[in-house]
C-alpha cells in the first residue's frame, strides 16, 4: 500500500500553498503527520543504504549448455543458466561494469558500423547472448530489511532471475531498473542472481557494446520508507509564469507499506536556497 502525500498548507477549508518570495533567503521546514501501514517499530527510519554489487560475477557468452533447457517460468523452477543450482564453475570471473562485445574481433565485411564492426549482430548469432551469474550469502545485517536490486544499465533486453524466480524483462539498454527481492532472499543457503542480455539488435549509429556495462546496487531500507523515484517537486505561480511574485512549492511522495501492522510516520521536507544561486532551491 502506498500513501501519496502532498506537502501543502491548509487554511480553513480552502487548500492554500506554502508561499515565499523568490530571491529571498529562507529555510522552510514542512512537517506532515500521516498514517501508513508498515511493520517497523516506532522511531526514526534509517536512510536507505546503497551497497555496490559489482564484484564476484561469472560470465558466459552464448546460449550455454542447452541441456537442461532454459525454463522461463516465474515459479522458481528455472533451469539451465537461469536456475539456482546451475554449475557455473567454468564461467569467466568478471567484475562490473563489463562489456563482452569490446573483446570480439573486428569484421569490416559482415560487422555493423553501429557496433564498431565487431562480430556481433545479425550475422553472428553465437555472439549475441551474454549470461551473468552472481552467488552471494545474505549478510545478517540485511535480515528484516527491505532489499531491492538496481541495475544502472544493461545492454540490452535484460532478463533477470533471483534464485530461479523470473523477476522481469527490461528491454531498454539505456535506462536503469530495479526489482524488489526481499521475499526471495534466503538466509539458509546461498542466493543467486542470473542475468541474460541480448546485444543482437542496435538502436544508435554508434558503438553500443553488450552486457552489464554500468554499476549494480543493493538498496536496503527499513520497512517504512519513501518509495524510490516517487518524490516529485514542482512550482506554480499566481500569474502562470515566474514573474518575481509569490511562488508555491509542491512536494509529493509515496510511502511504501511492506509490513502488516499500522504505525504513524512523520515526513519532514526541508527546502533551502542554494548559497549564491538566486531563486534556486534544493
Amino acid at each position: 500500500m502506498f500513501s501519496v502525500i502532498s506537502l501543502s498548507r491548509h487554511n480553513g477549508s480552502s487548500p492554500a500553498m506554502l508561499f515565499f518570495r523568490p530571491y529571498r533567503r529562507s529555510v522552510l521546514s514542512l512537517i506532515l503527520l500521516i498514517a501508513v501501514f508498515a511493520c517497523a517499530a516506532a522511531g526514526a527510519a534509517r536512510a536507505a543504504d546503497r551497497i555496490r554489487f559489482d564484484t564476484g560475477w561469472k560470465f558466459f557468452m552464448g546460449y550455454s549448455d542447452p541441456r537442461p533447457p532454459i525454463n522461463w517460468s516465474s515459479n522458481g523452477g528455472a533451469e539451465g543458466p537461469a536456475g539456482w543450482n546451475f554449475a557455473d564453475g567454468d564461467w569467466l570471473p568478471v567484475d562490473l561494469p563489463h562489456d563482452w562485445v569490446i573483446a570480439l574481433p573486428v569484421d569490416e565485411k559482415k560487422g555493423h558500423a553501429q557496433q564498431g564492426y565487431k562480430q556481433v549482430g545479425w550475422n553472428f548469432p553465437q555472439n549475441n547472448i551474454g549470461w551473468y551469474r552472481k552467488t552471494f550469502d545474505l549478510p545478517s545485517a540485511l535480515k528484516g530489511r527491505h532489499v531491492s536490486i538496481v541495475f544502472d544499465g544493461v545492454f540490452s533486453d535484460a532478463t533477470v532471475w533471483m534464485n530461479g524466480y523470473l523477476l522481469g524483462l527490461h528491454p531498454s539498454g539505456y535506462t536503469s531498473f530495479r526489482y524488489d527481492i526481499t521475499s526471495l532472499l534466503s538466509s539458509e543457503r546461498s542466493n543467486v542472481i542470473a542475468v541474460r542480455a541480448d546485444a543482437g539488435e542496435t538502436s544508435l549509429w554508434s558503438y553500443e557494446g553488450g552486457g552489464i556495462y554500468r554499476h549494480v546496487w543493493l538498496v536496503v531500507s527499513d520497512p517504512v520508507a519513501i518509495e524510490p523515484d516517487t518524490t516529485f517537486v514542482r512550482t506554480s505561480f499566481a500569474s502562470g509564469v515566474p514573474d518575481g511574485g509569490p511562488a508555491a512549492i509542491h512536494v509529493d511522495s509515496a510511502v511504501g507499506n511492506h509490513g502488516t501492522t499500522p504505525v504513524s510516520a512523520i515526513i519532514t521536507t526541508r527546502c533551502r536556497r542554494c548559497q549564491g544561486q538566486r531563486g534556486r532551491f534544493t
